[in-house]
């Protein structure tokens, strides 16, 4: 029985140290979520092209048989080799446009998600500090009402058996 007591009392703090904690872990998680979408949004920056760049024009597009730059200059018009628009990997299609606006909204969906489940987590941790604090309050009316009782008993006890000492007569 003391050993369930004890196993019980040992959650119970357990549990108020992590809700004492709690500020502090949000915090914290907040600070690691702005650290992440701080790199996310430099990875995501646009690409600075080096205009002094070239290629060799024996590099092949797609397996063909011309070269890169060639390929680009005819589907773009009269663009030279030298130029970095006629690279083809410089241009982005609207099909990868359209993919990387997906994975936005599939991110935003995700983070939603989590934000919806830090919610229910705050809101089981709010009612279980509720719960504790009640029980806490229990406690404290029941430790007042054992102390108020102890000192009854110890006022019957004195009574009972330390009656008033009378003086003794000093006629001997």
């Amino acid at each position: 029985m003391e050993a369930a007591a004890g196993e019980e009392e040992r959650v119970e703090l357990e549990a108020a140290a992590i809700l004492c904690d709690l500020t502090r872990i949000i915090r914290a998680r907040d600070r690691r979520r702005r650290r992440r979408m701080r790199r996310q949004q430099l990875a995501e920056a646009p690409e600075i092209p080096s205009w002094g760049r070239r290629r060799l024009r024996s590099v092949l597009e797609d397996g063909g048989n011309k070269p890169a730059a060639a390929a680009a200059a005819e589907r773009d018009g009269a663009a030279s080799p030298d130029t970095p628009l006629a690279f083809a990997d410089s241009l982005v299609p609207e099909e990868e446009e359209e993919e990387e606006e997906d994975n936005a909204a599939k991110k935003a969906r995700a983070q939603d998600g989590w934000v919806q489940e830090q919610r229910g987590v705050v809101a089981s941790l709010s009612q279980e500090k509720a719960d504790l604090l009640k029980q806490i309050e229990e406690y404290r009316t029941r430790l007042q009402s054992s102390r108020s009782a102890n000192e009854s008993l110890k006022q019957l006890h004195k009574v009972r058996f330390f009656p008033l000492y009378l003086p003794l007569s000093s006629s001997r």
